[in-house]
């Protein structure tokens, strides 16, 4: 396992143990991404489940629901640990920092989220609370 996709895990699971102290809302999506955000040069990737076997169209959104970028997802397989068939939609080009960004996927938008150089701020007091 590449230290970039445990880091990425790292951080999709900051949001859901301090998901009350972090304003994360709770998604019972197919699509997984970090609810806390994205440093702006950091490698940023969504991993949506799915059986289908060919690549998959995604947007980035805007809060006003304008497309910044596009792409297609990377079909995976099944993931080493969930045995879950999994794509992942890699969208780390984008470095425009920002709020309320969705990512959709297929129709289907994830939670919003941010880019930022203090995305993780809250995360320092969160582990206290």
């Amino acid at each position: 396992m590449s230290p970039t996709f445990v880091n990425g895990i790292f951080r999709v699971l900051s949001c859901a143990t301090f998901a009350g102290a972090l304003g994360c809302a709770a998604s019972s999506s197919n699509l997984r991404l970090n609810q806390v955000g994205y440093l702006p040069h950091a490698s940023k990737i969504a991993v949506l489940q799915s059986s289908e076997r060919r690549e998959l169209p995604w947007q980035l959104l805007d809060s006003s629901g304008s497309v910044l970028a596009s792409g297609n997802t990377q079909v995976k397989g099944p993931d080493a640990d969930s045995g879950d068939e999994v794509q992942w939609a890699d969208f780390s080009s984008f470095t425009r920092p920002g709020t309320g960004y969705r990512l959709r996927v297929e129709g289907e938008a994830s939670s919003p989220f941010s880019i930022g150089a203090r995305v993780y701020l809250p995360l320092k007091t969160a582990a206290f609370n």
